[in-house]
């Protein structure tokens, strides 16, 4: 055996582990719990109908989350899946106590369902049983706010001039998805985060967001509403970046004892061929008077300034290091605290754009939603609810499976189905290869 051939097995038997240890963690109760539990909630959905249906809304959302959870994206290809493989499906909707003795719906049904349910009634059922799922263990709730586009939909639903955006709010340490508002074609972020904010409970939480949500009215709804916010200042508000950035450099040369400063140079990342590393200073003495005059006044309590590094890491035919220019950012902030470190603030501001990347990547490369081009009635909405919901479930899988991609895991959910626990005992004494042979059918 050559030493290619060698790589390969040994890659090939790395997977095959891979796959049986997620083909037994997806039939664990824990796993079991949470989609049976998601099934459970759907029942408490209003009826969009006037008579007794055929299939009740509970059941076909309940279908449409069993056909994400089994690696299809689209309502066409889940009817085709839910058809090839109706004993999974049932054993599924068995767990949550919902008996289907009749056919499969179709995917006009399905989609019917995601148009005509209420998307408010839906998201407040979803997050309430996120949050049952998923606590978090931070001095304060950190939830992140960022938009995101559906471009298939552009022509379908704007004639080619403005794509469909979905602000979206989520809890970066644990996952846990809280509530999404669909921006309008004729306002903005800022004029759709008022109606976001109202939908979540805010006490003891933390929001970040972008430049977009620099505002002086976002920030005071948030307080009253018992949170904390940090606002960028950046072009949009040249007035208050000139302001905070004049008052830190004076605080510099006067009274640099004021400044709490925090660095992670030393832990920086090294990603794509670039190293990333951020500097934070964070002041509170006299931001009080700084702010006054501004319509920041009574809110802000503390000022920071972040500067962003980024260097290329190149290589010469040695392979050694050759030194090359350093791209450096600096964005101001706003916070309405004094309570928090340096090194607290630090990590909502980093934690934040990795936890936006990381919720968009998968929703684009995993779930296609980039490509989706469902948008009559409140289907857009409810289906976006739906993926996040499915991605919830898929990071309690993904918390013991740390190798594990999410496409790895969903192809595993496919191949497994609905299969009882009782019948995975029987064979856990089985190889790992045995085991993958043998159930993943795909």
């Amino acid at each position: 055996m050559t030493r290619k051939q060698y790589e390969q097995q040994r890659y090939f038997n790395r997977v095959q582990r891979a796959a049986a240890r997620a083909l037994d963690l997806a039939t664990t109760m824990t796993f079991r719990e949470m989609a049976a539990d998601l099934f459970r909630c759907f029942k408490e959905v209003e009826e969009y109908r006037g008579h007794t249906p055929q299939y009740s809304a509970a059941l076909l959302l309940a279908i449409v989350v069993i056909g994400l959870l089994s690696s299809e994206n689209n309502v066409r290809n889940i009817e085709t899946f839910i058809k090839n493989n109706p004993d999974k499906v049932k054993e599924y909707l068995k767990m949550a106590g919902i008996n289907s003795k009749l056919g499969m719906p179709s995917d006009s049904t399905l989609l019917r369902a995601l148009h005509h349910v209420d998307y408010l009634d839906l998201l407040a059922i979803v997050s309430e049983w996120s949050d049952r799922w998923f606590a978090s263990s931070s001095k304060y709730r950190h939830i992140a706010i960022d938009g995101k586009a559906l471009r298939a939909c552009l022509k379908k639903c704007f004639c080619g001039t403005h794509p469909p955006y979905i602000l979206n709010a989520f809890d970066v340490d644990s996952g846990c998805f809280h509530a999404q508002i669909e921006i309008g074609k004729k306002t903005n972020e800022i004029g759709e985060i008022y109606h976001l904010l109202r939908l979540m409970d805010l006490d003891g939480a933390f929001i970040t967001g972008d430049a977009a949500f620099s505002h002086a009215d976002a920030m005071r709804a948030v307080v009253q509403a018992g949170g904390h916010m940090a606002c960028p200042a950046k072009g949009n508000q040249p007035n208050l970046e000139e302001t905070i950035r004049a008052y830190i450099d004076d605080m510099r040369i006067e009274a640099s004892e004021h400044i709490a400063a925090f660095s992670d140079e030393d832990n920086g990342v090294v990603s794509h061929g670039r190293k990333y590393w951020r500097y934070y200073e964070f002041i509170t003495k006299g931001v009080d008077e700084l702010l006054a005059e501004t319509d920041f006044s009574g809110l802000g309590h503390a000022v920071a300034v972040v500067r962003r590094f980024r260097q290329d890491i190149r290589y010469d035919a040695d392979h050694t290091p050759i030194s090359s220019p350093v791209e450096a950012q600096t964005v101001y902030y706003v916070i309405d605290t004094a309570s928090i470190s340096v090194e607290e603030f630090a990590r909502y501001v980093r934690n934040h754009w990795a936890g936006c990347e990381i919720v968009h990547y998968v929703l684009d490369t995993e779930f296609d939603e980039d490509l989706s081009r469902v948008c009559t009635g409140n289907g857009m909405q409810n289906l976006s609810i739906l993926r996040k919901a499915c991605m919830t479930i898929l990071k309690a899988i993904r918390k013991n499976t740390k190798q594990m991609s999410y496409h790895a895991i969903r192809q595993t959910l496919r191949d497994l189905g609905g299969i009882p626990v009782d019948f995975l005992k029987t064979t856990a004494n089985t190889s790992s290869s045995s085991q993958a042979d043998k159930k993943m059918t795909g």
